[in-house]
């Protein structure tokens, strides 16, 4: 849309278009300047208007992360690097703090041509690439009406509702790389640690300082909201279910999703996920 006129696509949104949910407003004499502006943060805040539609739902959108330390997702990953500057500096300032936990530098580990893709590398940049598409989401004025992570994308979803702080999101995003690296796979495709492991993870869970969460949280593990008193809890992380294989994390969304909810659980009408993999979600809202 480079060749349109800024003053014929101002009338157009002005005169032909509904009024959206989110809005933003700023200042361009031209489309290459407003690109910029919105790439470099500088266009202002995402003004949100929810609207009360009668059924209970939110016009806030659920915050969805999911666990995809896949080889394959790395070029998605590198693309959204290099095209998004803000995405860039908060994964540049993660990789930074990441390097006295890992002993390496992430971006070189990733990115550098044959680079060894190991599984705590892998869920590492999961973890971190999720929580920078979220975190531009929120510096931009869009707040969640719930969050909730599916495996290892429960750790970013702790560290935005406040459960967690970023160096506490690191250092579980990489612990929990090793614990799968040591994990192996049963012929009915179940995952199982080594003796011992999951005791040596629950030490330094022990060392974290889990705070309330600050928007409802819903936990993968048992499919409900929960508080401080389950997600907490160094056990609730320290085994399989929270990490890896979230056993109700779908059935607590398609609860979510379509208002049947329990009292004083909230609801939402639909979803942003920055994560790869397939969602299970109602018949309703598979053909939206």
């Amino acid at each position: 849309y480079n060749n349109i006129p800024v003053q014929h696509a101002a009338y157009t949104l002005q005169t032909g278009r509904k009024t959206f949910r989110f809005r933003r407003a700023f200042v361009a004499a031209s489309v290459s300047e407003a690109v910029e502006k919105i790439n470099d943060g500088t266009a202002g805040p995402v003004i949100e208007n929810p609207v009360d539609t009668g059924t209970g739902n939110t016009h806030r959108p659920a915050f969805i992360f999911t666990h995809t330390p896949e080889a394959g997702i790395v070029p998605v990953w590198q693309e959204l690097y290099e095209s998004i500057p803000l995405l860039r500096e908060t994964v540049d300032d993660c990789f930074d703090k990441l390097k006295p936990i890992t002993g390496f530098h992430m971006k070189r580990r990733l990115f550098d041509k044959g680079a060894r893709l190991t599984p705590e590398v892998l869920t590492v940049a999961s973890v971190v690439f999720q929580y920078a598409v979220f975190n531009i989401l929120q510096q931009s004025g869009v707040s969640p009406s719930l969050v909730a992570g599916r495996g290892s994308g429960e750790i970013a979803a702790a560290r935005i509702a406040g459960v967690i702080s970023l160096t506490e999101m690191l250092q579980m995003s990489f612990s929990a790389g090793q614990l799968l690296k040591q994990a192996s796979r049963k012929d009915d495709g179940t995952l199982t640690i080594p003796a011992g492991m999951s005791g040596i993870f629950k030490q330094k869970l022990q060392q974290l300082s889990f705070q309330p969460p600050q928007v409802p949280y819903l936990s993968g593990v048992t499919g409900k909201i929960e508080d401080l008193g389950v997600i907490g809890n160094a056990g609730y992380w320290s085994g399989l279910d929270a990490l890896f294989t979230a056993p109700l994390f779908e059935e607590g969304l398609n609860r979510v999703l379509t208002g049947d909810t329990q009292e004083n659980e909230p609801a939402s009408s639909f979803i942003l996920t920055a994560g790869v993999g397939e969602l299970s979600l109602p018949g309703s809202l598979q053909a939206e």
